[in-house]
């Protein structure tokens, strides 16, 4: 881990994952405390700034039921407000407790156990993603028959398929996968089940059914023959409430305070359409026409008696009667429109505010009729909006007219917090601070080099100084697999990152006429520049050309170790991708290498490690035979958890392809 300390400490966002880790509502220590990091090492303090919990271990979650995870070494425990392990690390990755129950990991398989430590409930091997029980049901991801699949789980154990009630009367929408007759893939279908398990809307009746929400389920019919769909919405009961017309498109947030917003086609019928022709219509939940707003192409949910609507970049307060409040038009507006206490954060283009007649945004704040109460004029805002010590705004550094150029977003910042009237409580002066904002009075914070907390005033009650460098790097202890780190270019590439296929393989002394690879274990070097590390070498010394098939440039190249039954398995992992244009091949020259630094691992579990490197050659005939070579074997220490938990990622946009 990182020196890098985030205030809502997110250990838990991986492939196989605990949603929700840090929940406010679960917070039961008497005297709240806040974790810290030093040297690599994790502890936590009191709102004074005082070390309760001294930093010595490696991984640290968020006090629930007055437990918190904790790694110290290379297994998973629970400790008290005083660092005493109170269930002992045994397991391989954990979740924090909900409602008494704390999902866990041992050798790869899951289950519940309770706050003394003891196995309550037990989880399918295939699971993916797990939430935290809420109301005495949790819901978990996991794959069956081969598709992955929503189910919910009461505290007596039994499972049933479908996203878990709200409440107990409620009702949930199930799917399973049929069979397309004479294809190889298989459709969705949807039904819904009451909390009993009896099926009130068979499988199939309905094309799609989309989760329970405010009373009522979106459900969309597509009829043979018909290239277009139809909307409605169905209550708890199953019994359909009422249609939309052909085309019409609802919004997420659907009957936010009874009122409904949704996109209608001006002509249903019309071959030429983009979702910019459509005027928003709102309904009741009688499917009666409340009133049309035909300048208006997007909408937010009904807060209340307020929304924003109009269209992105283009939003406008109004009421429950259709009515305009103000005559403020917003770029932006926080929280999805919600008001805290007769405020609500909003952006304003300042079109020509400075050179070049730039269009910058500025940042103020509204009240519930529209009118400003702080005038639009910080450069940032965080997402904790108002809290009781303030808002925390930024103001960038003096921009000059030559900083008017398409990286002028990198100008630094600097954050202050406001009151609710705009006034400072303290000037700009912090360079990064949690988007959380303030945590039970005290708020994360950076100053350059310079990490910790600070109080309201801004004054930091604990800080510590983030190292540049690295004189005595530690091995590398971790409870998860890594992700393909072994970037590769070839050698006349222009890239300015990553590996360069190097020349003159054969003063190296590698092998003559063959690809291979070698780690040199004594060959010491830094893996992430932080990290004990060593070199590895892939070489070529045949004849021809090759072609070899990377992912986004990474090689197929993973460390193994062998695993408590003596088999080889894979402690690294490359992500999927669903993008094509990330798979393709990069050349390597005879005579040529590509160097890398790879990692010393340390943990629990003494074995033996090799690099294996897959790849695909083409034969005279045109096909393609997927190859694997193997490295020398060397003496290492890995942990549980890397052989079967991978390191994980979320994507953040359309153009990042990754799913894991």
């Amino acid at each position: 881990m990182s020196n890098k300390l985030v205030f809502t400490i997110c250990l838990f966002a991986l492939t196989i994952s605990c949603q929700n880790p840090y929940r406010k509502a679960d917070w039961k220590p008497c005297e709240p405390l806040f974790p810290i990091t030093r040297d690599g090492r994790w502890g936590f303090i009191n709102r004074s700034g005082a070390e309760v919990i001294e930093p010595k271990f490696r991984n640290i979650g968020h006090f629930t039921d007055s437990l918190t995870a904790a790694r110290e070494n290379g297994t998973w425990g629970f400790i008290n407000p005083k660092g005493e392990f109170m269930i002992p690390p045994i397991y391989d990755y954990v979740c924090g407790f909900s409602e008494g129950y704390a999902a866990v990991w041992k050798a790869g398989h899951p289950f519940f156990i309770n706050t003394k430590g003891v196995n309550a409930l037990a989880l399918p091997d295939s699971i993916d993603r797990i939430g935290y029980f809420e109301n005495g049901r949790v819901e978990f991801r996991a794959i069956r028959n081969g598709v992955l699949t929503i189910f919910s789980m009461k505290k007596d154990g039994s499972i049933q398929e479908g996203i878990a009630p709200e409440t107990t009367p409620h009702s949930a929408v199930i799917t399973r996968e049929v069979s397309v007759v004479g294809e190889k893939y298989t459709r969705t279908e949807y039904a819904v089940q009451d909390s009993n398990g009896k099926i009130l809307v068979p499988y199939g009746k309905y094309t799609t059914i989309y989760p329970f929400k405010n009373g009522f389920a979106e459900i969309i019919i597509e009829k043979e023959g018909d290239e277009d769909y139809y909307t409605g919405f169905i209550h708890p009961n199953g019994q359909l409430a009422f249609m939309l017309p052909k085309g019409a498109h609802v919004f997420e947030n659907y009957f936010s305070e009874g009122l409904l917003a949704v996109g209608i086609r001006p002509n249903p019928d019309s071959d030429s359409w983009s979702p910019s022709d459509d005027f928003i219509t709102w309904y009741d939940t009688t499917g009666k026409v409340i009133f049309v707003k035909r300048e208006d192409h997007d909408a937010m949910e009904f807060k209340d008696g307020r929304t924003f609507t109009g269209e992105i970049r283009n939003w406008y307060l109004m009421d429950k009667n259709g009515i305009q409040l103000g005559n403020n038009r917003f770029e932006w507006v926080a929280d999805g429109g919600g008001f805290s206490d007769n405020l609500v954060v909003v952006a304003a283009d300042k079109n020509g505010r400075g050179p070049e007649n730039l269009d910058i945004d500025f940042y103020g704040a509204i009240d519930s009729m529209g009118n400003y109460v702080i005038p639009a004029q910080f450069n940032h805002v965080h997402d904790a909006g108002f809290q009781k010590e303030g808002h925390l705004v930024a103001m960038n550094e003096p921009i000059r007219k030559e900083h008017y150029k398409p990286e002028y977003q990198r100008i630094k910042k600097y954050w202050g917090l406001i009151d609710r009237k705009g006034n400072w409580i303290f000037e700009p002066k912090l360079t990064e601070v949690s988007p959380d904002g303030y945590q039970n009075g005290l708020l994360y914070a950076e100053l350059d080099s310079l990490y910790g907390y600070v109080d309201a005033t801004g004054k930091f009650v604990w800080s510590a100084v983030r190292k540049k460098e690295f004189p005595h790097p530690e091995a590398l202890n971790v409870d998860m697999m890594l992700r393909a780190y072994t970037y590769v270019f070839a050698s006349d590439s222009d890239q300015q990152s990553g590996n360069h296929a190097i020349p003159n393989a054969h003063l190296k002394g590698f092998p003559k006429g063959q690809l291979g690879i070698v780690v040199h274990e004594n060959e010491k070097t830094k893996f992430k520049d932080q990290y004990q590390g060593m070199k590895a070498y892939v070489y070529y010394t045949g004849k021809d050309t090759l072609e070899i098939d990377v992912q986004d440039n990474r090689l197929y190249l993973f460390m193994q170790a062998l695993n408590v039954s003596g088999q080889w398995q894979n402690i690294e992992y490359s992500p999927s991708s669903w993008c094509g244009n990330s798979y393709y091949n990069v050349r390597l020259n005879p005579d040529e290498y590509w160097a890398f630094d790879i990692p010393v691992y340390d943990g629990d579990f003494p074995t033996t490690l090799r690099l294996a490197f897959t790849w695909q050659r083409k034969w005279v005939d045109g096909s393609y035979k997927t190859q694997t070579i193997y490295s020398n074997t060397f003496p290492g220490k890995v942990n549980p958890g890397q052989f079967w938990r991978e390191q994980g990622y979320s994507a953040n946009n359309i153009m990042d392809p990754y799913n894991n």
